[in-house]
């Protein structure tokens, strides 16, 4: 199974608080979001100009710390797709991310392979993104089930012949995955 984290692993209410605004963080990701997926070096970039816009001096870590505050983990669907498939994990966030989400989380001990676009070199709308991911998995595409909350990496990763799963909310998700068990195996 390949399993986004955004909008999938991790969900956000979206709320505001007096150190996260979803708002100002929705602005500076439409500059910032794509060259910080590819791996380029504009977080701090980015922190700089969300901590002038918010009056806040806050460090990487400070800034995630917070922010998670404001993300809920997935734990039901994580826990589904632990008991029945192989998870891999592919996600166009940011290295400074998941750097954070690795350690406060331990992807490690659940995942068993994460693929990021700053390592790919392409995010996931792309076709390419899943023909390097096809070369570095080793598993035909189409023994995998992507699930994912963009309609467009839905339909990027089916041009690929990889089944999917447009993730609107979990009992969907899971009910779905469970008509894909039948022609997988752990």
């Amino acid at each position: 199974m390949l399993l986004d984290l955004g909008g999938v692993v991790f969900t956000s209410s979206g709320s505001t608080n007096s150190i996260i605004d979803w708002s100002i963080i929705n602005e500076l990701n439409e500059v910032y979001a794509h060259d910080l997926n590819l791996g380029k070096d504009v977080f701090l970039e980015f922190l700089n100009v969300y901590n002038q816009k918010m009056d806040l001096i806050l460090d990487g870590y400070g800034f995630f710390d917070n922010l998670f505050t404001t993300i809920s983990y997935n734990e039901k669907l994580v826990s589904f797709a632990q008991a029945h498939f192989r998870i891999f994990i592919v996600s166009d966030n940011y290295r400074e991310n998941i750097q954070f989400i690795n350690q406060k989380y331990g992807m490690e001990s659940w995942a068993e392979k994460q693929f990021y676009s700053f390592d790919l070199g392409s995010v996931k709308e792309e076709e390419i993104f899943f023909k390097k991911l096809k070369s570095e998995l080793g598993i035909p595409l189409g023994q995998l089930v992507f699930v994912d909350d963009s309609p467009l990496k839905i339909f990027s990763a089916q041009k690929n012949g990889i089944k999917s799963i447009l993730h609107t909310e979990n009992n969907n998700t899971i009910n779905q995955l469970e008509r894909f068990l039948n022609g997988f195996t752990r």
